[in-house]
């Protein structure tokens, strides 16, 4: 989560036989189109940009033997923001 950031509710990780996921929501105190140039340029090094939409972000990273992929949406537009993200990793 960004500094500032306020958690809405509790993370929820679900394991299954070959993948995790984990989701999390959060607020912010910015607009959609001041956080997102922000998160690209926090995960650009680690995660690749696979799509981007005016509601949403979906970020990939192939390591050997896993792949990930980091999904972050708008669930509530205006101040302040609120995001929700979802990770999932699973065997490549």
């Amino acid at each position: 989560m960004p500094p500032g950031a306020r958690p809405i509710g509790e993370v929820r990780p679900v394991r299954r036989w070959f993948s995790f996921e984990s989701t999390w929501e959060f607020e912010v105190d910015r607009g959609w189109h001041d956080y997102a140039p922000s998160v690209r340029g926090t995960l650009k090094p680690d995660f690749e940009l696979a799509s981007v939409s005016t509601s949403g972000l979906t970020f990939v990273r192939q390591l050997p033997g896993d792949y990930h992929s980091l999904r972050i949406t708008v669930v509530s537009g205006g101040l302040p923001l609120r995001v929700r993200v979802v990770f999932e990793a699973r065997p490549s």
